[in-house]
């Protein structure tokens, strides 16, 4: 459903109104007899049509006079008015809240109105002008500007603000603009700021920010502490997001807004037994609703729900006859009929199982008690009040503490704690006590006088700790004394129980074990006079054939003499030639001196034998001719070098040749005395100098002589050789020494390859270029300056000895001979040479 305007209101006035929706207007009119509908204004109404029916009212008094057919106009007496359609008497209720003037003419009035109110003429409904008061639209309004009339039926009006005023949100009152001073905030963030009719302003916050009263405020996790922010539902508000025990309670803030905060939850902890709903209507903030068999209950602090313990009867069936009792609303009591007992929770039946490793003995009200088995003993344990039942448990201290006697005791491992009798003492394990033998509970160590401490051993014994000046005898500790060392004297105490002695000169100390399997000590004869078995040790021992007895140390032997024993010198008894193994054979001398003959593959290093190695003649080779000693065959560009080794022994090694070809063309030979350890000798045309490159010694340079000793055409160079000019020519020229100039000529007609007996064939090249084949037993050789000749040829060409960088050669007038490096061996077969050692 819903309300609509009704179209009847006001009509028809002294008729009949009917609604009807086939009429554009919504309505019809009935009128009585005589009365047709007339429209007036807005509205229809029914007017009497002539003066027949005394429309104007007691004719008496007042006239009537028709216009027209349909028509007519009444004339009414004083104190009257005509108000369209009768004559109706002058009332004060026709100017309200004004009152009746002066009636000028007939028909009419004038009203007199109070402030606040105008005279105003209006058509009534019968069609003629009327007053009343109406009340003035500007008055008292506008205040801090004017008020305008807005003419028309509304009658409204609208006002113009002073300066510092602002209409409000009606536009009819001037009110104070708050908002000019930004108020909620700078509107940069988004706020909103609107003037109110009563002179105040309104906020509309941006997202983010709360309205506390007067301007807008960040909105942080503060607000909400213990919770956090929430989501911010409607502006100017925002919401919390708690945690239990807190939740988020609505508050009304200054501002007429909805804020949050994180309370305590009221049912937290509350309603027991039923459930909580929050409630403002209650001071503590909540309501319970109760389960079954649970009561609301209200004291000063608040709702609970209050039970009945027995209610559901939590001793048992009752048709068994159990009683129950309950003296307050969380607890009861039951009183269980003959042959129930009470568990503590309700009445159970009586059993044999009750009583494990026993039987059921007593019954009582609620209990009942055991006779238990061997190894077991009752134990009683509470349910309720008053009530003791029991139960049959190991015996804890069954055949525990012999020697001692046992009680319970459940802080204790096992459960169980013994005291034992004298001499013996607590033991405990992890799985409980015991009394072992304790013999130093009897104190027969003498402590604390005599002794720091006893300790209980194996086997029932003891060990004692003796005092400072105590010592032990197997016993007990007694106290040491110079008696102890006659004929000396007590010495310093340096280890626990014993005691030492210092004995006067031709006694020494011997220890003895004593009956506490403690060393001790006695002052005896010295056997050890006179310096016995030096350089070795004397120790006395009286037991001995001689009366004492000899420690050699390393490099001594022991032998016996017919005065007793001694230590001899026996430097071979260290191996001092090296292991016994390698079959070396080692000679004592006099005194600590030996001599050692080295086996195969061994040289002797000083005082004693090392094995051979090439790396003693690295780069070159080792090779061992003699025993106890090596030579080395040293490769190319090294050469032999000996020297004095450990103990004055000659050794060689390989050395590099510091000569290289520092002195080409010539020869070097070592000199100590030169720079660069070395010396040059120079063939004829070469001078030694100074300068070579790489030492910094000697050099040979050629000792040149004037171009003009070797004519002036076709000469390189000219060399001065003892004394007298050599020449040498250019490329295609020789130097014909008949006729001392550089010609074109064969050099093979001058011998240039040597004497007949060497040369087999000279072949001449052309432009003083020439060959040599040689005959049998020489070969060729080139020159400096490149020059073949034939020359007597070395036995070691071809290396008869084998390879060259494993043996070396070494050619003889007669023929050559090999040395063999490692891993060779000298063979003939028939010429000499090195094969592999197989």
């Amino acid at each position: 459903q819903r309300c609509t305007p009704d179209p009847c209101y006001g009509q028809c006035s002294s008729g009949t109104c009917t609604r009807s929706t086939s009429e554009e207007s919504g309505f019809t009119c009935e009128c009585p007899e005589h009365y047709s509908v007339v429209t007036v204004g807005d509205k229809q109404v029914c007017k009497a049509v002539s003066c027949a029916q005394n429309p104007c009212g007691n004719p008496e008094m007042h006239t009537c006079t028709r216009f027209g057919d349909t028509d007519y106009m009444c004339f009414c007496a004083a104190g009257y008015y005509f108000d369209g359609f009768t004559c109706k008497v002058l009332t004060g209720d026709l100017c309200w809240p004004g009152e009746l003037g002066t009636q000028e003419t007939r028909n009419s009035y004038t009203c007199s109105c109070p402030d606040g109110y105008n005279r105003d003429k209006y058509l009534s409904d019968g069609g003629v002008t009327l007053e009343r008061c109406l009340e003035d639209v500007c008055y008292n309004k506008c205040d801090n500007g004017n008020c305008i009339e807005v003419n028309g039926e509304t009658r409204t009006y609208r006002c113009q603000c002073n300066e510092g005023y602002s209409p409000d949100q009606s536009g009819k009152n001037c009110v104070r603009d708050q908002c000019s001073t930004s108020p909620c905030g700078p509107s940069s963030l988004g706020h909103q700021c609107t003037n109110e009719e009563d002179g105040t302003y309104s906020c509309i916050c941006a997202n983010g920010y709360y309205l506390n009263g007067n301007t807008c405020e960040m909105a942080i996790n503060l607000r909400c502490f213990p919770g956090v922010l929430g989501t911010q539902l409607r502006p100017n508000e925002y919401t919390c997001n708690c945690t239990p025990p807190y939740i988020a309670q609505d508050f009304e803030a200054a501002g007429g807004v909805t804020l949050q905060k994180c309370v305590r939850d009221p049912c937290s902890g509350q309603c027991a037994h039923g459930t909580c709903t929050q409630s403002s209507e209650t001071s503590w903030g909540y309501t319970c609703n109760c389960d079954t068999h649970y009561t609301l209950e209200e004291t000063e602090h608040g709702q609970y729900c209050r039970g009945d313990p027995c209610a559901s009867s939590p001793c048992g069936n009752e048709d068994d006859g159990h009683q129950c009792t309950s003296p307050d609303e969380s607890t009861y009591s039951c009183q269980c009929s003959q042959g129930f007992y009470f568990d503590g929770g309700k009445c159970q039946r009586v059993s044999e199982d009750l009583c494990e490793h026993g039987s059921l003995g007593t019954l009582t009200a609620n209990q009942y008690t055991c006779n238990c088995d061997e190894g077991y003993v009752a134990q009683d344990f509470d349910v309720a009040e008053n009530v003791t039942l029991q139960r049959c448990i190991a015996d804890v201290c069954y055949r525990q503490c012999d020697h001692g006697e046992c009680r319970v005791d459940d802080s204790r491992d096992g459960g169980y704690a013994c005291t034992c009798s004298e001499g013996y003492s607590v033991a405990s394990t992890p799985e409980g006590e015991f009394c072992q033998e304790d013999p130093c509970s009897l104190n027969p160590c003498g402590w604390p006088d005599r002794a720091d401490s006893c300790e209980n051993t194996a086997e029932s014994s003891y060990a004692c700790t003796c005092a400072a000046g105590y010592y032990y005898d197997g016993q007990t500790c007694q106290e040491a004394t110079d008696d102890l060392c006659t004929p000396g004297w007590l010495g310093e105490q340096t280890h626990v129980n014993a005691y030492t002695c210092t004995c006067p000169s031709g006694t020494v100390v011997e220890d003895f074990e004593g009956a506490g399997q403690v060393t001790l000590q006695k002052c005896v004869a010295d056997t050890c006079l006179h310096d016995r078995c030096s350089p070795g040790s004397c120790t006395p021992n009286h037991s001995a054939p001689f009366g004492y007895e000899c420690t050699c140390g390393p490099g001594l032997s022991l032998e016996m003499t017919q005065d007793g024993p001694m230590c001899a010198h026996d430097p071979c008894s260290l191996s001092p030639c090296g292991s016994p193994e390698a079959n070396h054979i080692c000679v004592n001398l006099v005194g600590e001196e030996y001599a050692c003959t080295c086996a195969s593959g061994y040289y002797l290093n000083g005082n004693s034998c090392a094995p051979l190695s090439d790396s003693l003649c690295a780069p070159g080779n080792v090779q061992q001719d003699d025993v106890n000693t090596y030579t080395c065959v040293c490769p190319d560009s090294h050469q032999l070098q000996e020297f004095t080794g450990p103990a004055g022994l000659p050794v060689q090694r390989c050395v590099a040749d510091i000569c290289g070809d520092q002195c080409d063309p010539g020869s070097c030979s070592h000199d100590k005395t030169k720079n660069g350890w070395y010396t040059c000798t120079c063939p004829p045309g070469f001078l030694s100098q100074p300068g070579a490159p790489v030492t910094g010694g000697e050099k040979c340079v050629p000792d040149e002589c004037p171009l003009e000793d070797c004519g002036l055409e076709n000469v390189k160079y000219c060399l001065r050789v003892n004394g007298a000019p050599q020449c040498f020519c250019n490329d295609g020229y020789y130097y014909n020494k008949f006729t001392a100039q550089c010609t074109l000529e064969n050099p093979c007609d001058y011998d240039v390859c040597g004497a007949s007996e060497a040369v087999e064939n000279c072949n001449f090249l052309g432009g003083g270029k020439w060959t040599c084949e040689c005959r049998p037993g020489f070969r060729v050789e080139t020159s400096a300056r490149d020059e073949q000749s034939c020359v007597r040829a070395s036995f070691c060409d071809g290396d008869p000895c084998g390879p060259p960088d494993v043996n070396r050669c070494v050619s003889t007038l007669k023929g050559y001979s090999c040395r063999c490096g490692a891993g060779y061996t000298l063979v003939r077969k028939p010429q000499m040479t090195c094969e592999p050692v197989s």
